[in-house]
């Protein structure tokens, strides 16, 4: 994780948003995806209580999928999983 879980709101809006099928809470967790080539920085929105983890902390996305979006002329993707939990760190080579 890059940095803590923050609460996700739509742009302009101070309340939080909630799941359209469960009323959960959402969040956005902000992580580094990284293979052998490098990494980006991605945010993925999670619904349910608030994820525990903190800055640094490896974790591991349940269910984690990739939402093409496109929106009057912008595009991108948006992420997406059922849950987040603290992974374990990788081991040294």
């Amino acid at each position: 994780m890059t940095k803590a879980p923050e609460p996700r709101r739509d742009y302009g809006k101070t309340e939080q948003r909630t799941d359209r099928s469960t009323g959960r809470p959402e969040w956005v967790v902000e992580a580094l995806a990284m293979d052998s080539e490098g990494g980006v920085v991605i945010k993925v929105t999670v619904a349910g209580d608030q994820p525990r983890m903190t800055q640094g902390q490896p974790v591991r996305f349940e269910s984690l999928e990739a939402i093409p979006w496109n929106n009057n002329g912008k595009s991108g993707v948006a992420y997406r999983a059922a849950s987040v939990q603290a992974a374990a760190a990788p081991k040294a080579a």
